[in-house]
């Protein structure tokens, strides 16, 4: 069986698929951490995926592992965490124009620099099977906020130009002191969220030798229900929870079935388990899309 990948390109629309699950406020049990900064709120955001996070493990995921007879559908590698970039758009109202707020940035090698601006974040594995990851993010009070993630990959692309985006592209929302002694929106961030969203991740080029899909694969999700976090008051922890969606698409290649039948330049492509449900493709000559994506 070959296994063959094939980036998918998109980013916009795997991020605009983010935010169906449901936000809630933790009480109780776990109590919010000291800050002196009363100007940020603690939200806990919960990567609904089994994903591997260096430099934490989970003992007891890896006493479990390979108990199960089923093959997983993408190996530890696949699903391994070497970046994650968080960015936060905030707006005055529900439904108004949310503009770029701030950035927070996981890497697992330490000798990794954060971007210019951004705040350092730490991911952790949760459960026995590790099927969760967890991250506290500390964001400002004052507006609704929307999170989009990506993992995995650094570089954004902007189409209009086809100029990759910078650190220095990102201008964050600034605030000044309010009436009432509280901070209030002062100038709007750059880029806008309906801009952001129409960036996309560096695009293969098929005639460059070194230019393949390698792992960790590059990942993206968002939350995009608005998160009030307009009261000052309120210091209670917000929870959310969202899915990373991989932007290659893995398909298993039965090398086998064409060859009974004698058709060699005939490859059948099926899809992951999960996808069966769609029928087959005939790909003519897949023996060179291997070639150039192996």
């Amino acid at each position: 069986m070959l296994y063959v990948k094939f980036i998918t390109g998109c980013l916009a629309t795997t991020l605009l698929l983010g935010g169906c699950t449901k936000e809630t406020e933790q009480k109780g049990a776990d109590p919010v951490t000291p800050d002196a900064d009363n100007s940020r709120r603690e939200v806990l955001m919960t990567l609904k995926n089994k994903l591997s996070v260096k430099p934490v493990t989970s003992k007891a995921a890896s006493a479990t592992a390979g108990t199960k007879a089923e093959t997983p559908i993408a190996t530890a590698a696949e699903n391994a965490i070497s970046t994650l970039d968080v960015y936060v758009f905030g707006a005055k109202t529900e439904n108004g124009d949310y503009t770029f707020q701030e950035r927070f940035a996981y890497r697992a090698d330490p000798k990794d620099k954060l971007p210019k601006g951004a705040t350092e974040l730490q991911l952790n594995t949760t459960g026995a099977d590790g099927k969760e990851t967890t991250g506290l993010l500390k964001l400002k009070k004052g507006l609704f906020v929307k999170l989009y993630c990506i993992a995995n990959d650094t570089t954004l692309v902007d189409p209009a130009d086809g100029k990759t985006v910078k650190p220095a592209d990102f201008t964050p929302i600034t605030f000044a002191e309010g009436e009432d002694g509280n901070p209030k929106l002062a100038t709007e961030g750059v880029p806008q969220e309906s801009v952001f969203t129409t960036w996309h991740t560096r695009l293969f080029t098929a005639t460059a030798k070194g230019d393949t899909l390698a792992t960790p694969l590059a990942m993206a999700g968002a939350y995009t229900t608005p998160i009030d976090l307009t009261s000052f008051d309120n210091s209670a922890r917000v929870q959310l929870g969202f899915k990373l969606t991989r932007l290659a698409a893995r398909f298993d290649i039965d090398g086998q079935w064409t060859a009974r039948f004698g058709f060699l330049p005939h490859t059948r492509i099926r899809r992951p388990a999960q996808s069966q449900t769609r029928p087959a493709y005939h790909l003519p000559g897949a023996r060179f899309l291997w070639r150039e994506c192996k």
